[in-house]
C-alpha cells in the first residue's frame, strides 16, 4: 500500500469521526441555545468549530491524495497492507470503546478495550495481557476517580 492510499483511507476515517463529533456538538448547541443565549456562548460551540475544521482538513487530504493516487496501488501481501489492517482494527476498537463507554461502567469498557488491543496487536500470552489490562485499568481508575475526584462513566 502506498502512502497516498493510506492517506485517503485515513482521511475518510477522520471525516467520519469528526462528523460524529459535529453531530454531538450540534446537539449540545441546540440544547443550550435559546433566544436569550446566542449559539456562540454555548458549551458546544468550540467543539463545533474544531470538528468542522477537522472535516474540512480531512476532506482536503482526501482530495489532494486522490489526485496523486491515480491507480498506482496494486493488491498484494505487502507490509503496507498489514499496517492498513492494523489501522482498521485500531479504528474498530476505538469505535467500540466509544460506543461502550456510555453504556457500561468505565472499568468494563476500558478493560475490554485494553485486553482486545493487546491481544490483537501483541499476541503473546493471554495471562500477560490480562495482567497488564488489570493493572492499567485499575491504575487509571484510581488516578482519575480517587486522586483527581473525577466522575467516570
Amino acid at each position: 500500500m502506498q502512502t497516498s492510499k493510506a492517506d485517503i483511507i485515513f482521511g475518510f476515517i477522520v471525516t467520519a469521526v469528526a462528523g460524529m463529533m459535529l453531530w454531538q456538538s450540534l446537539a449540545i448547541v441546540a440544547r443550550f441555545a435559546n433566544r436569550f443565549t446566542p449559539f456562540y456562548y454555548t458549551p458546544g460551540f468550540v467543539p463545533l468549530l474544531l470538528s468542522g475544521t477537522l472535516i474540512v482538513l480531512a476532506l482536503t487530504l482526501v482530495v489532494l491524495k486522490r489526485a496523486a493516487f491515480r491507480g498506482s496501488w496494486k493488491p498484494g501481501g505487502s507490509v503496507g497492507d498489514l499496517l492498513a489492517a492494523r489501522g482498521l482494527w485500531a479504528a474498530l476498537l476505538i469505535a467500540g470503546y466509544v460506543y461502550l463507554l456510555p453504556h457500561t461502567h468505565f472499568l468494563v469498557a476500558t478493560a475490554l478495550f485494553l485486553f482486545l488491543s493487546i491481544s490483537i496487536f501483541y499476541p503473546r500470552h493471554l495471562l500477560t495481557s490480562a495482567l497488564v489490562t488489570a493493572v492499567a485499568t485499575f491504575g487509571t481508575y484510581f488516578v482519575f476517580a480517587r486522586l483527581f475526584i473525577l466522575s467516570l462513566p
